[in-house]
């Protein structure tokens, strides 16, 4: 199942863009911005450190680099990125 796209505020001090998601399968964070964005991965994320997100990159999140934890995003200023989540159908007996 493929959520509707997202956008959300990258600020200054970590941020969390997701929430822990069991169901998550997949995942794209699209840098809108002209700042550069760090990002953490079931950690808080800081600034020069993890996952480097440049401006007009892409993060796509594959069997390699699963995570179903939190997703947090840092940047020097006040910035934005657009993200879309994508989960296995939950099935409710």
């Amino acid at each position: 199942m493929c959520n509707p796209p997202q956008s959300a505020t990258v600020q200054t001090t970590t941020t969390q863009l997701l929430a822990a998601n069991e169901f998550r399968t997949g995942l794209c964070i699209f840098n809108v911005s002209n700042e550069t964005i760090y990002l953490g991965f079931d950690n808080p994320a800081e600034l020069d450190k993890g996952y480097i997100l440049n401006t007009d990159e892409v993060y796509i999140m594959g069997p390699n680099t699963h995570c179903t934890g939190t997703i947090n995003a840092i940047a020097s200023k006040a910035t934005s990125v657009t993200y879309q989540e994508f989960e296995t159908i939950r099935i409710i007996p």
